[in-house]
């Protein structure tokens, strides 16, 4: 999980995931933040194609916590298969991160047949 304060400030909580090949995974990543951060997902430094509903699904929850807010997003990856194995990348963004330092955490995830 990842926590973004308005201020820029950010705690990581790294968590390590295995998962067995044709199971499902599910990748959270949270932030405190106001406004609402952009997420982007990318396995590798790659953008992951979240779009792909036979593959992925995304489920984004937001509540207001006094002053800011609490984004929680999880990618959920259906059916994995070997290929899905590798760092998978959280990256937000809102006006308050700069485009050259977004706020990012990593998860590796490892595949087991």
């Amino acid at each position: 999980m990842l926590w973004l304060e308005v201020s820029g400030e950010v705690v990581v909580r790294r968590m390590n995931y295995v998962a067995v090949e044709g199971g499902r995974v599910v990748l959270t990543c949270s932030f405190l933040a106001d406004p609402r951060p952009t997420v982007t997902w990318m396995r590798d430094d790659v953008t992951v194609s979240t779009g792909d509903a036979r593959r992925y699904a995304v489920e984004r929850r937001y509540a207001r916590i006094g002053p800011i807010g609490n984004y929680t997003e999880t990618l959920t990856i259906l059916s994995v298969v070997e290929g899905d194995q590798g760092n998978y990348t959280c990256r937000g963004e809102n006006i308050h991160s700069s485009p050259q330092q977004p706020v990012m955490d990593t998860q590796p995830l490892e595949i087991i047949g």
